[in-house]
This record gives structure tokens, sequence and C-alpha cells, in this order.
């Protein structure tokens, strides 16, 4: 059996920044990140037993997702940060009775979300105390073992979003999202995800001469800059959080239904039960 390991790295200077976040976000065993002393490495058991080729092309759709879950659970586009935004790491001690607490507090310049604590209950020993796993609402796409989701309108959306924020990215991945959802009235009214008012201010906005220095469909961009919108990453944190990620769990949803249905038809088939 071929088992690969992927050296990782991405096209953004501040690469190892969000590598580090990676090994938190990605940590099952079937698709796992780790940090060795020459960087950051990928294992996932859809790369096993292909060649050279097929690994790379696979790895290479693989970190697409990748990159798309961690924007949406980290809610930062590293790659149109500045460098000057960037700022120390610190660590704190908090004493717990005979356990202590240590934390590691990541800064990443104005961006509060990636100020993300991790934290290790150690005993009176200083032995890291083991925590179960929780399972993240994006491993059923990561740690299938085969690349089907590769050719589904999921991964194209998560391809969109995965790329550095503009109003042409955003609007590329929401309309494969209302696209496969039927159209924006069905999107609404099949949902709980969010309101008219809430999905057309965020169309009207992506659609805007100004939201990132060029429009997409405004016929007179003068007259629009009166107009209310929301900015570039209010923008993306509500595609994320309103519309891209409640529709993946749906879908993932959906599948795993489909999967089941599949697998009890093939047993009532082999045990002959009509």
């Amino acid at each position: 059996m071929t088992r690969w390991e992927i050296s990782l790295s991405l096209s953004h200077r501040f690469s190892p920044v969000e590598l580090e976040e990676w090994l938190d976000l990605f940590n099952s065993p079937a698709c796992k990140v780790t940090r060795k002393k020459d960087g950051f490495y990928l294992t996932a058991c859809r790369l096993e037993n292909l060649d050279y080729d097929e690994m790379y092309k696979s790895a290479k759709k693989l970190k697409i997702m990748m990159r798309g879950f961690a924007k949406i659970e980290l809610g930062i586009d590293f790659q149109s940060r500045e460098h000057e935004a960037e700022e120390d790491f610190g660590v704190r001690e908090y004493k717990d009775g005979e356990s202590a607490i240590y934390a590691r507090a990541k800064s990443v310049g104005s961006v509060t979300s990636a100020g993300k604590v991790t934290a290790h209950i150690v005993d009176k020993n200083g032995n890291v105390r083991h925590q179960k796993r929780q399972e993240h609402w994006y491993d059923y796409y990561l740690d299938r073992c085969d690349d089907w989701i590769d050719s589904t309108v999921m991964f194209k959306a998560l391809e969109y979003f995965a790329q550095k924020t503009t109003a042409f990215a955003l609007g590329w991945a929401y309309e494969t999202i209302e696209n496969d959802e039927g159209g924006f009235y069905k999107l609404v009214r099949s949902n709980k995800w969010v309101t008219e008012n809430e999905l057309g201010f965020f169309t009207d906005s992506i659609n805007r001469y100004d939201i990132d220095g060029h429009g997409r469909h405004v016929e007179n961009p003068k007259d629009d800059y009166l107009r209310p919108k929301m900015s570039l990453p209010e923008a993306q944190t509500f595609l994320a959080e309103k519309l891209l990620k409640p529709w993946l769990i749906n879908k993932r949803e959906l599948f795993k239904l489909a999967e089941g249905e599949a697998i009890a038809k093939y047993l009532f088939h082999k045990l002959n039960i009509n």
C-alpha cells in the first residue's frame, strides 16, 4: 500500500500562520495536518494507493477544499492581508488546583477572529490529559477515501470561496449555491438560513461599483455610491456563515441519507428481503 505524506504550503506570505491553525482544523485520522521540523505535512486516506501523478492531482483538489473550510471557520482572507498587520504570539499560564491550563494566544493584527486560544489540561505531573476529538461538520467531505466530491457542486462553491476575496469570487460562490437551490426566491423560502431582505442586501452589495474598486452589474456607478452596502469582509463573512456553511451541512445530510438508503437496498437484496 502506498501511503503519501504531502508537504503543505500556501501561496501567500502568511502561509505559516494559517497552516498553524490547520493543525486544529484538520486532525482526523483520515485527513490530518501535522507539523515537523521542516514544515507542515498532510496525510489523507484518499491519497493512498495512487501513483505520483494521481496523488498530485488529488492532493491539489483536497487542499482547495481545505482552504475553503479554513476560510469559513477562521473568517480570515489571509491572501489579502498586509504584511505590517502581523504581530507576535503570546503565552499565558492559569492555575486551577493541581492542574495548569496553558493557553497559546495567536494575534494576527486587527483580525480578532484569528486570536483563537488553544488550551491543554495537564495533570500534576505535567502530562497532557487526553481529550476526545470532537467531530467537525466538514469531516464528511474531507474524510472520504475517494475523490467523488471533486466533481460536485459543493466543490465548485468551495473552490470559488477559497480564492482571494473579491466581489467576483463571492458572486461566483453565491451563484453556485443559488442555482443549486433553484434561484433567489426558492433559496429564501425553502431554508431558514437567511431572509429575503438579508440576501437582497448581500447581492446588492457584491454588485456595487465600489465594493472592491470595480463593478459587476451596476449601470450608474455615481448614483450607486449613495446606497448602503456591506464591506467586502462583511460580505465574505455573510456568505460563509449565512449561506455556504448551512448549505454544505444540508447537502451533507442529503448525501448521508442517500448513502444510507443505498446500503439498505443492497442489504435487502443480499438477504432476499422484499
